[in-house]
C-alpha cells in the first residue's frame, strides 16, 4: 500500500525523539513492504512569531526509506483559529496533489493527534477521496480541555465521526474524550502504541551492580519529577546503596537540580541527558525498574517498553497506565504522593525476585509487539 502518515508533531534535529511513537508505526509499515511517506504538518507558533518574521518551513527528505515532509503555517488570524487551521489544510493539501502526481495516489491516510494532523487528514480526504484513520494521542484533550473552544469541540467531533476507523491508545484516553466529544459512533477502537523491538532484545546485558530505579521524560510540572525526587528521599534512607537515574530534559530541569541537591541526593541520584533510543533500551536492560508519576498519561510508553526490556514498572494512576500495570506487571500508586510512592519503591525492592523477566515479555508481546499491532492495523487498512 502507499500510505500518508500525517503527524501533529515529529522529531527534528533539536529533539531527536520528539513522536517517536509515531516513527516506530511508520517503520513497522515501512519493514512490511509498504511505501511509506510523512507529512508533518503544524502551526508555525504565534501571531507574535509571525509579526517577528518567522519563517513559513517546507522541506522534504529521504529518512532512511521514508520521504519526510515538514510544512508549517504562520498564524495571521489569532482569534479565529479555524482560519489559521484552513490556511494550513490547504497548504498540505497542494502538498498531496503534488506528490500524488508524480508518484502515484495513496491508498490510505493515516493521522496522529488531533490538532493539527487529524484536522488536516479530514480536510485532505474530503478533498480527494483518499479514506483515513485517526489515533489520538493528545493527553490535551483530557488534561487541559479548556484550552479548546468550541469550534475546536465541533471539529474534533467531525475528524472521528468521518473517520475510517479512529484508534485511542488506551481505554482511558477512549472513554475519556468519547464523553467530551459526545460520541455515539462505532468507528472507535483502542490500538496500542508500538513498542520498538529494540526492546525486546534479550541479548546478554549485566544489570547495574546497584539496584537501580530509572525514570525517563519530560522535565515539565506534568511528570511530577519532584515528587519522585522527594519519594527517593524517603526510599534511600532504608536503602542507601541503591541508585536512582533519571533522564531527559525540559523546562523544570534547573529546579530539579536543586531538589536533587535540597535533598543531599547527589551521591544517591544520577541525570542523563535524553538517548537516543539504543541507548535507553540498553539502560533499560541496566536497570531493576521503571518509576513514573504523571498526574495524566493517555498511554505510558516508557512503562511499555519497560516491560518489553523484562523489568517491573511503578505508576501513578494516571489513566492510561491502567492498560499497562497490573500487579503481575509492577505496582500502581493511587495518587501522586512521595509516600506512596516511596512505598511503592520499598515493596517492589522487597518482592524483586517475584517478577519473572520473560513472563513481562510475554506479557508486552501479547499488548505491544509489533506483529500484533499490525494484522489490527492492516484489517482497518483493508476495510
Amino acid at each position: 500500500m502507499n500510505i500518508l502518515v500525517i503527524a501533529s508533531w515529529y522529531k527534528d534535529s533539536e529533539n531527536p525523539i520528539a513522536g517517536s511513537f509515531i516513527e516506530e508505526q511508520a517503520r513497522m509499515l515501512q519493514r512490511r513492504g509498504h511505501t511509506v511517506t510523512l507529512l508533518h504538518a503544524y502551526i508555525n507558533g504565534t501571531i507574535k512569531d509571525t509579526l517577528s518574521g518567522k519563517k513559513e518551513l517546507y522541506s522534504e527528505e529521504d529518512d532512511c526509506g521514508i520521504r519526510t515532509i515538514r510544512l508549517s503555517s504562520n498564524v495571521y488570524f489569532p482569534k479565529i483559529r479555524v482560519l489559521s487551521y484552513r490556511r494550513l489544510c490547504k497548504k498540505a493539501l497542494e502538498v498531496v496533489q503534488n506528490r500524488t502526481s508524480r508518484y502515484g495516489d495513496f491508498d490510505i491516510i493515516h493521522s496522529h493527534a488531533m490538532f493539527m494532523a487529524g484536522v488536516v487528514a479530514n480536510y485532505v480526504s474530503g478533498k480527494t477521496g483518499i479514506p483515513y484513520v485517526h489515533t489520538e494521542h493528545a493527553s490535551g484533550f483530557v488534561f487541559r480541555p479548556e484550552q479548546y473552544n468550541s469550534a475546536d469541540w465541533r471539529l474534533a467531533r467531525k475528524v472521528y465521526e468521518q473517520s475510517k476507523q479512529s484508534f485511542f491508545v488506551s481505554e482511558f484516553a477512549k472513554q475519556k474524550i468519547m464523553v467530551a466529544c459526545n460520541l455515539q459512533t462505532s468507528n472507535i477502537s483502542v490500538l496500542h502504541n508500538v513498542v520498538n523491538p529494540l526492546f525486546f532484545e534479550t541479548n546478554d546485558c549485566e544489570k547495574f551492580r546497584n539496584f537501580t530505579f530509572l525514570t525517563i521524560g519530560n522535565f515539565i510540572p506534568l511528570k511530577n519529577f519532584d515528587k519522585i525526587i522527594a519519594a527517593w528521599a524517603e526510599y534511600v534512607v532504608n536503602h542507601s546503596d541503591d541508585k536512582l537515574i533519571i533522564v531527559g530534559d525540559g523546562p523544570l530541569k534547573n529546579d530539579l537540580e536543586k531538589v536533587i541537591e535540597q535533598y543531599r541526593l547527589t551521591g544517591s541520584v544520577e541525570k542523563r541527558p535524553r538517548q537516543s533510543r539504543i541507548e535507553t533500551a540498553h539502560l533499560m536492560r541496566q536497570s531493576h525498574v521503571v518509576v513514573s508519576a504523571s498526574s495524566i498519561e493517555t498511554f505510558g510508553m516508557t512503562l511499555a517498553e519497560a516491560l518489553a526490556s523484562g523489568i517491573p514498572v511503578i505508576a501513578t494512576d494516571s489513566g492510561g497506565v491502567r492498560d499497562i500495570v497490573t500487579h503481575k506487571t509492577g505496582i500502581l500508586v493511587d495518587k501522586v504522593s512521595s509516600t506512596d510512592i516511596a512505598n511503592a519503591m520499598c515493596a517492589i525492592r522487597v518482592n524483586y525476585e517475584s517478577f519473572n523477566s520473560e513472563d513481562l515479555r510475554k506479557y508486552a508481546e501479547s499488548k505491544f509487539l509489533e506483529d500484533s499491532i499490525y494484522k489490527k492495523l492492516i484489517q482497518y487498512y483493508n476495510a
